[in-house]
């Protein structure tokens, strides 16, 4: 099997629920798959961010993932019970990247298909490719052992927290 990926990925968003990990969430103790969390961090030193799009409980998918330590590998994270083809849009045009530079892999064939609908050019995957991920050209990255790139979406992520607290556009928020 192979993933049919022409553009770098410079994003990986992940469905926790028979994808990162087995099991549901919310009706069982999941089962989480090593190999998947050794993926993310490498995913990470090569510059490619990883961030969720998951129907879940975030609070519950939270404490999940800082039990494993993977927590703080994910950015512009959108876990709730909503859509996810339009949450996935709105992180894309939070984090100024193009659908064809994004990878999301979920278990859920209609939840592929809606990404897709509304994010034209968006590259999806069922968990089954997981495994070839790390081999692929299109996912390569560049090395980046102090995960720099990362760190400069967590900062323009508490940027955007702080702007929508503050209800303020981004020239306000620069003068402040």
């Amino acid at each position: 099997m192979t993933l049919h990926i022409n553009h770098n990925i410079k994003l990986v968003i992940w469905d926790m629920d028979e994808t990162l990990w087995h099991g549901t969430l919310s009706e069982e103790p999941v089962v989480v798959v090593d190999k998947n969390i050794t993926i993310i961090q490498e995913l990470t030193s090569r510059g490619i961010v990883n961030s969720i799009c998951s129907k879940n409980n975030e609070d519950s998918v939270k404490i999940e993932l800082i039990n494993i330590d993977i927590w703080n590998n994910f950015v512009f994270n959108k876990i709730s019970w909503d859509a996810k083809g339009q949450q996935i849009k709105e992180t894309l045009s939070e984090m100024n990247l193009r659908a064809c530079n994004v990878l999301f892999i979920d278990d859920n064939k209609s939840n592929l298909e809606e990404a897709r609908f509304y994010n034209e050019g968006i590259y999806t995957a069922t968990p089954d490719k997981i495994n070839y991920l790390l081999a692929h050209p299109m996912l390569q990255g560049k090395s980046d052992c102090e995960h720099s790139r990362l760190k400069h979406y967590k900062l323009l992520e508490n940027k955007k927290i702080s702007m929508n607290k503050l209800k303020i556009s981004n020239k306000e928020f620069l003068q402040t």
